[in-house]
């Protein structure tokens, strides 16, 4: 028989996940309250991409192991022997704060011709270019957009 945890011990299991993945950035781990006593949330501040954390997290979720009723023989089975968390999902929430913002902005966001601004990251897969949602977006707005793809040290 697989052990079961419930959310308490999967927030337990995420912080030391988290802690040491990334020793540099402190997280904040909270189980959710009422008719959230299920989930857990996780905040932070810089550090590594919120798309990083949840690769990560993702694995103390329950609510992706669901089993569709009709499907006894799904690709979704959880294996006999396989541990099984009682969290429901865990939500994720990164905050840039205003130094990684202006650092971003003076290094990774661009100006057209035409005044609009861009997002440019050099990366192992080479240079990527993000686009403004639209022509009035500021060159700050610009920074807060290109700085969610980016992972910075705290």
């Amino acid at each position: 028989m697989p052990e079961q945890f419930n959310a308490k011990e999967a927030a337990a299991a995420i912080r030391k996940a988290l802690r040491a993945t990334y020793p540099g950035t402190t997280f904040r781990v909270r189980m959710g309250r009422g008719t959230a006593c299920a989930w857990v949330g996780v905040q932070w501040t810089d550090g590594p991409t919120e798309l990083d954390v949840m690769k990560l997290v993702s694995v103390f979720e329950s609510s992706r192991y669901r089993v569709p009723d009709h499907a006894a023989a799904s690709p979704w089975r959880i294996p006999e022997d396989e541990t099984r968390w009682t969290c429901e999902g865990v939500t994720t929430s990164r905050t840039i704060s205003p130094e990684a913002r202006e650092k971003v902005q003076r290094e990774h966001v661009r100006q057209t011709s035409e005044g609009a601004f861009y997002g440019l990251i050099e990366g192992p897969q080479g240079r990527r270019t993000i686009a403004a949602p639209s022509p009035w977006t500021t060159a700050e707005e610009m920074a807060e957009r290109v700085a969610r793809s980016l992972p910075f040290e705290s």
